[in-house]
């Protein structure tokens, strides 16, 4: 990593950075939004029913799901920014250059090759150990018009707002001990929030990736851009498909030959992948600006509020995980 620890301009703001505190109950609220949110949405999908006369399920889904982005990821982030302006300055909302949008594009699209050639890896080890791989249930769009309900839904909504919180507020607060424990800490919590054993690999090496690309180019945009497109590359390719393969058929492959396929994938597709990531930081130099990270400010004892809170929302996003490792066990269907 880069020696050089200068500030981003986003980040020479006399503002104060977001608490730690601030980071983990927000996380803590997410995780809750994910168990009450249908009980949030109920009186939404009542309104919806009596002004269009019903509501069919995947649109009851839909709005829960829009509701619960908007209401439990993002607006708490824009609140508690709005209480000291100053801590918008360390977010990173910074102008998104075309060069580096463009190469947030690609690094999309290959991250999509690399991380499904990882989860079918994961897939087989699981497989391995006697686990039986339940069907993803993902809904796939048919036509052009629940495709761009899709996008909208499982692409744009969760690019923009997850970014907002994890790598906007939360690698900022974290970054008080380093960009290496801020990366490594906030692409967890990441993994965590999503829910799915199935999906750990894939989550994880998406957060990481997600927090490199926003250090390195100094922007949150990139990372939205990067997000976005890496969800609908998935969504678009499950349209062509017209069918998702189920996640046993992708795990019915056994035996060393296998794994070889996906394991010269991984290794192709990563290196690529290596590289197009060093290319952030070459465009940031290329700028002149030579920030990619911040050095550990001197430790302090962990609050207890924060402990409270922390292990609170670890066991709220850890509920969905437990469900999900009955089902991989075969106890439910």
């Amino acid at each position: 990593m880069d020696t050089n620890f200068t500030l981003p301009d986003s980040e020479n703001g006399n503002g104060r950075k977001p608490s730690v505190f601030a980071a983990s109950f927000l996380f803590l609220l997410a995780g809750m939004g994910k168990l009450v949110g249908e009980y949030v949405a109920w009186p939404f999908v009542f309104l919806a029913g009596r002004l269009f006369g019903g509501v069919d399920a995947g649109a009851q889904s839909q709005l829960t799901q829009f509701l619960y982005y908007i209401l439990f990821v993002a607006l708490p982030v824009m609140l508690y920014a709005r209480r000291d302006p100053g801590i918008a300055s360390h977010l990173r909302i910074e102008p998104l250059k075309g060069r580096v949008a463009a190469l947030s594009v690609l690094t999309a699209a290959v991250a999509v090759l690399f991380i499904n050639c990882v989860s079918q890896l994961w897939f087989i080890l699981i497989q391995c150990m006697g686990g039986t791989i339940p069907a993803s249930g993902v809904a796939v769009p048919t036509t052009v018009r629940g495709l761009a309900s899709a996008v909208i839904l499982s692409a744009v909504l969760p690019g923009i707002c997850e970014e907002l919180l994890f790598r906007g507020l939360m690698l900022s607060a974290w970054e008080e001990r380093g960009s290496l424990r801020a990366v490594t800490t906030v692409s967890l919590l990441f993994t965590l929030l999503h829910g799915n054993l199935l999906g750990i690999p894939s989550e994880f090496i998406c957060g990481v990736l997600l927090a490199c690309i926003v250090i390195s180019s100094g922007s949150l945009f990139a990372g939205m851009v990067f997000h976005t497109v890496f969800n609908s590359t998935l969504l678009i390719a499950s349209y062509w498909a017209r069918t998702v393969e189920t996640d046993a058929e992708a795990a019915a492959y056994t035996g060393a030959l296998s794994l070889l396929p996906f394991l010269l994938g991984a290794l192709l597709f990563g290196s690529i992948l290596m590289f197009l990531m060093r290319r952030f930081r070459a465009l940031r130099l290329r700028d002149g600006r030579k920030t990619f990270g911040v050095p550990p400010c001197p430790e302090r004892p962990v609050r207890m509020s924060e402990l409270v809170v922390q292990i609170s929302g670890i066991i709220v996003a850890s509920v969905w995980y437990v469900i999900d490792l009955f089902r991989i066990s075969g106890f439910l269907q």
